[in-house]
């Protein structure tokens, strides 16, 4: 009898077709809305992300520097957004080279929700 259930309930629950992905955040969306916030700020900091390229190899630069986007800036801290997971990366790695190009402090959130 159990094995004739067991049938019966493979029957009836079928794995999906295609894999399930996990929804993630889109991490560009919500990097063009700060972008859009504080266009002035980020148009400066796209100048210092250009100079600090020329300091860093290229996958780095693409991964680390070119997705931080200035959230704000209040005397003497730039606060810089990055995704989830790399905010503390960027801090420990980069945080002096940025901060020689910027003068100021810098401090690097990852989530939206404070910016």
């Amino acid at each position: 009898m159990k094995t004739k259930e067991a049938a019966t309930l493979k029957e009836t629950v079928k794995p999906p077709e295609k894999p399930i992905k996990p929804i993630e955040p889109d991490y560009a969306a919500i990097r063009a809305t700060i972008r859009e916030k504080e266009p002035k700020l980020n148009a400066r900091f796209d100048t210092i992300k250009t100079k600090i390229q020329e300091e860093v190899n290229e996958l780095n630069y693409k991964i680390w520097i070119e997705p931080l986007v200035a959230v704000k800036f209040e005397k003497p801290v730039l606060t810089l957004y990055h995704q989830p997971f790399s905010a503390a990366w960027v801090m420990e790695h980069y945080k002096t080279l940025i901060e020689s190009f910027t003068d100021c402090e810098i401090n690097v959130i990852s989530e939206a929700k404070n910016v």
